[in-house]
């Protein structure tokens, strides 16, 4: 397992998997933002084999392979699903990887969730946390086994790349879990699917970027929402417009009375509210606007 560190944040640009007759072998991986694996560890539920199945083929079935060594390398799978299916009903690898969540879950709620978020005005406090709470020495227990290489991305770069190699999943959350101290990274809980994730780009938003079922993550159907709310709306506000124009047009004529005028206005706001809230049809609405 790979993972390449810059100015940029983190990539995670190779793993190794496990092929049909059981051996290793280094595949290409997605790059993933910063935050992305101590996200899915922190909400991976071992009650669920769907969890389970996401995370290991997210990471690939080497990414515990430390953890489960004899294991694998006395089986052969017909495939991964079945390696995962076989990992998931086996205590120890699943005992590992949940200590691993649990010796990081403290980290994480104290200070990625914590109220105060920790940044330079407040490290001192950090190192503090960490020292008085013991939290600092079972952090350390994470800090060994490294294969650590500077490289320069081209032949003209004037800058290195330092990049770490670990075997074990618990290495690579190590490392991404000191580039978010280093960022002042934080996490918040998706008001959608009430999911934890760490926050990227704009500070204020309330959504992950995680796809669900139907490939498409809280974020965009957030979006998708508010923009047909928002489409929705001027439709609404405009229909709305033009009756009123015209209701104001046979007030004029005398068609229609200052009273009458005041009543429909009231009650086509009325209408109004109850079509945003969902309570009434647009096409409804405008049949009523059009009598």
């Amino acid at each position: 397992m790979k993972i390449s560190i810059n100015n940029k944040g983190i990539e995670f640009i190779k793993s190794k998997t496990i092929d049909f007759d059981g051996n290793a072998s280094d595949v290409e991986c997605i790059n993933l933002p910063i935050g992305s694996i101590i996200d899915d560890l922190y909400n991976l539920d071992f009650n669920s084999f769907e969890d389970f199945n996401s995370f290991l083929s997210r990471y690939g079935i080497y990414s515990v392979h430390s953890l489960c060594k004899s294991k694998l390398d006395s089986l052969s799978f017909k495939d991964d699903i079945e390696a995962i299916n076989y990992l998931y009903y086996d205590t120890d690898c699943v005992k590992s990887l949940r200590k691993l969540q649990e010796d990081f879950k403290p980290f994480i709620e104290n200070i990625f969730i914590a109220d105060d978020i920790i940044d330079d005005t407040n490290r001192d406090a950090l190192t503090t946390f960490l020292t008085d709470s013991g939290l600092e020495t079972a952090l350390n227990n994470y800090a060994d086994g490294f294969n650590i290489t500077h490289e320069r991305p081209h032949s003209g770069a004037d800058f290195y790349i330092e990049t770490y190699e670990h075997d074990n999943i618990s290495g690579i959350v190590f490392v991404e879990f000191k580039e978010m101290l280093k960022l002042n990274s934080f996490m918040k809980q998706c008001r959608n699917c009430g999911r934890f994730f760490t926050v990227s780009g704009r500070s204020d938003t309330e959504y992950c970027s995680v796809p669900n079922k139907n490939g498409t993550s809280c974020r965009v159907a957030a979006y998708n929402k508010t923009a047909h709310q928002r489409l929705k709306d001027d439709e609404v506000s405009m229909a709305y417009k033009r009756a009123s124009m015209l209701k104001y047009h046979w007030y004029k004529k005398g068609v229609v009375s200052k009273v009458d005028l005041d009543l429909w206005r009231e009650q086509a706001k009325q209408h109004m509210k109850g079509v945003r809230a969902g309570q009434m049809k647009l096409e409804d609405f405008i049949t009523w606007l059009k009598q």
